[in-house]
């Protein structure tokens, strides 16, 4: 987690997903820079600084797990092990020209995940965070999802799902002629991309749509709603507990987390519902929401809000099985990696990558190669349906 009251922490036993990975050969050199509580999408932290991106020193390796990304991009490892809360295995790939894969949540087991609060462990209900594979090409990303996904796992956590990989899925979809490959046609309703994402959308569409396969339009309902409600769940579910144990252990903090928490828990009510009523008419209209909802949820509107997360699930998932589509593309992250003079334009949480999280979808983050002059990486994000 990047705090500095663990710095010399040194854990008694292996992570599940770590011995996995040793009992077919692996060996583990390093554990990555990220960012502090995981909490931005810049890796920089008291203990180690900044992880600088090693295709342009001067720009961010993305967050939370820049520091893993940074070393595959750089050649010092092959694979790398991370977990995606809100895009912490997704960012850091666009960022580094890498391939990322978030599984469905809860496939893999969470055992062993030091998770920064006074229970030591990954205690959040509603969100969970998921291990996933960072690396450079998709057939490494196979191998380590074989290595996850094996049965082997139950002998170490008897709550692990009985998932193993699919060989004759996987066989299916790859060799199938035509895809049916769906678009969400709303999506500017949650991001405005910068001119190299945006190419990085369209180009591969039209590479879809040359490879045989057949793009499909439909439209998510609500849908800056629907994200708006999972960050506002995140901020109340997660974050409180890794920051009260931050202060408590008089950890320091970073700009974004003590302007986080006074606006979360100082600022009066009134003023954030001002505030935000005033941003409406001059920023983003994410700004204006976040302000007016950044605040403690009472249990019953937590409930809601959960509720009405998983109603809106059910209809993404109508929608793909009515539609027969094999997967989705949305957009990676709206612009290339940033240089570290910007990280405070990059502040807004970006609501097309936390929106798998909101959905609980498996989503992998694939490199798109730029056309000109400008090389930096840029990438998109591939969905599909829960457990494939």
């Amino acid at each position: 987690m990047s705090v500095a009251s663990r710095a010399d922490k040194v854990v008694q036993q292996d992570a599940v997903s770590v011995r996995l990975m040793r009992d077919q050969g692996a060996i583990i050199i390093a554990k990555g820079n990220c960012s502090e509580g995981c909490m931005t999408i810049h890796s920089n932290s008291h203990i180690w600084g900044e992880a600088k991106n090693p295709l342009d020193n001067s720009r961010t390796t993305g967050g939370s797990s820049g520091g893993d990304a940074g070393m595959i991009a750089g050649g010092c490892s092959p694979l790398a092990l991370a977990t995606d809360f809100a895009g912490s295995i997704r960012i850091p790939s666009f960022f580094n020209g890498l391939v990322g894969f978030l599984p469905s949540p809860e496939r893999h087991s969470t055992q062993g995940i030091s998770c920064y609060t006074k229970y030591d462990s990954v205690h959040t209900k509603i969100f969970r965070p998921c291990i996933g594979p960072i690396s450079r090409c998709v057939d490494d990303i196979v191998e380590a999802m074989k290595v996850l996904d094996s049965s082997k796992a139950r002998k170490y956590d008897k709550l692990v799902p009985d998932q193993p990989f699919d060989q004759e899925l996987y066989d299916h979809i790859l060799n199938k002629k035509s895809l049916r490959i769906g678009v969400i046609k709303n999506i500017s309703d949650i991001v405005t991309l910068e001119k190299e994402s945006l190419n990085a959308y369209e180009e591969s569409k039209e590479a879809f749509i040359k490879g045989g396969h057949e793009i499909v339009e439909f439209e998510m309902v609500d849908l800056f709603k629907f994200v708006m409600n999972g960050v506002h769940i995140l901020n109340n579910e997660a974050f409180p507990l890794i920051l009260d144990e931050m202060m408590d252990k008089g950890d320091p903090l970073n700009v974004n987390i003590q302007v986080f928490l006074f606006m979360f828990n100082v600022l009066p009510k009134f003023i954030k519902k001002v505030l935000g009523t005033l941003a409406g008419l001059f920023l983003p209209r994410v700004v204006s929401e976040l302000l007016k909802n950044l605040h403690p949820a009472n249990t019953g509107t937590l409930s809601a809000m959960t509720k009405y997360r998983f109603t809106k699930i059910q209809e993404f998932t109508d929608i793909l099985t009515s539609k027969d589509l094999d997967g989705v593309l949305i957009p990676g992250y709206h612009s290339v990696p940033f240089e570290f003079s910007e990280k405070a334009n990059h502040d807004l949480p970006p609501l097309q990558i936390y929106l798998m999280n909101v959905l609980h979808c498996p989503v992998g983050a694939v490199p798109v190669p730029q056309r000109g002059e400008n090389k930096l990486p840029v990438g998109v994000q591939i969905a599909s349906t829960q457990w494939r």
